[in-house]
């Protein structure tokens, strides 16, 4: 049996630690950072929130639109809500250099699991291309994530970009 530390409680180290707490393992999750302002009126739904907030657009929208993706937007593939600009909040003391990649990076607690947008896409074999393994390989590793934080999703026609693995739980009826 091992000892691991695990620095940061998001996605990634959450899935980590609970394999590794599955084999017999113990570990220690340390992690700091950003947090987010109180939730306003958390007993709202969606629709009393339009109707209680004094500004819903700002609110859900930002006030300068930064919670919307606008065509030829150069920056983020997509928006974020302002109750999560938090989670993108930099840290000056920390610096990454790259090449021909831009890391999304987050000193939130929780890390960028605290700013999900409800997207949670396999890579497929053309993105995995430059890797030692293909699609197949770590499927099963996918599927045992979505049974594990209930994703929807089924085949569709996006399906021929982005992998279904198993483990989906039917779609929400809208």
């Amino acid at each position: 049996m091992a000892n691991f530390t695990v620095i940061g409680s998001g996605a990634s180290g959450v899935h980590f630690s609970l394999s590794a707490l599955k084999q017999g393992h113990s570990v220690e999750m340390i992690d700091v950072g950003w947090t987010p302002d109180e939730i306003v009126n958390p007993t709202d739904s969606f629709t009393q929130l339009k109707k209680t907030l004094d500004d819903p657009a700002g609110y859900f929208l930002g006030d300068n639109f930064e919670g919307v993706l606008l065509p030829g937007n150069e920056g983020e593939f997509y928006g974020i809500p302002p109750s999560k600009s938090y989670g993108l909040r930099a840290v000056k003391q920390f610096t990454s250099v790259t090449h021909n990649f831009s890391p999304l990076v987050s000193f939130a607690r929780g890390g960028l699991a605290e700013m999900w947008t409800g997207g949670c896409y396999a890579f497929n074999d053309a993105e995995l291309d430059d890797f030692p393994f293909s699609y197949q390989e770590i499927e099963p590793y996918y599927r045992e994530i979505s049974e594990r934080i209930g994703i929807n999703g089924q085949q569709d026609d996006l399906a021929e970009r982005i992998p279904v693995q198993q483990g989906f739980q039917p779609p929400l009826r809208l």
